[in-house]
């Protein structure tokens, strides 16, 4: 009489503990493509939630080039903007590269994040990987080709430029 309890126990053990490792990997699946580094990336670092993204995904305002690896938002109604790029190591993983203007019109400030996923983490390694400090005043624009960030004031003077070298951002005057 206890040998049924005990085989059904294991059996819906077994099920829970198969269900879990599915969920645990499909959650950990790397992403592939700039859409997926989008909707992954930490909300900290983009300012909208997973749901919000895949709203702004389907409607104005966004550029979505996924063979270049490139991703922009830019709606006329909103006063928040943003660019995504991803920039390929060496050993063929990829820097997540967000960059935030600045809005004097509603007090914010600009924001250049460098991200790396690695094994279902992310992490962030602006200060490894750039040769200078990121300035909250500058505007940071990521290439949609090329792998180059021009780098301005607010009022759009030029003042260097980002090289993608060897897995580090070096400037370029």
């Amino acid at each position: 009489m206890n040998a049924i309890p005990v085989k059904t126990g294991f059996a819906l053990s077994s099920m829970c503990l198969l269900i879990v490792i599915q969920i645990a990997t499909a959650q950990s699946v790397p992403p592939k493509t700039v859409r997926d580094y989008f909707l992954t990336v930490p909300e900290a670092y983009i300012g909208f939630s997973k749901e919000e993204r895949e709203v702004l995904l389907k409607g104005p305002g966004i550029i979505l080039d996924i063979k270049n690896g490139y991703l922009s938002y830019n709606a006329s109604d909103n006063p928040e903007e943003f660019e995504l790029a991803l920039f390929k190591q060496t050993d063929g993983a990829y820097i997540v590269a967000i960059s935030i203007d600045a809005n004097p019109d509603i007090e914010s400030k600009s924001a250049l994040y460098l991200l790396r996923y690695d094994k279902g983490r992310w992490n962030d390694v602006t200060k490894e990987t750039l040769t200078v400090s990121v300035n909250d005043q500058y505007i940071y624009t990521l290439p949609r080709m090329g792998t180059t960030i021009h780098v301005t004031t607010i009022k759009g003077k030029k003042l260097y430029d980002l090289i993608w070298v060897s897995n580090r951002f070096k400037i370029r005057k």
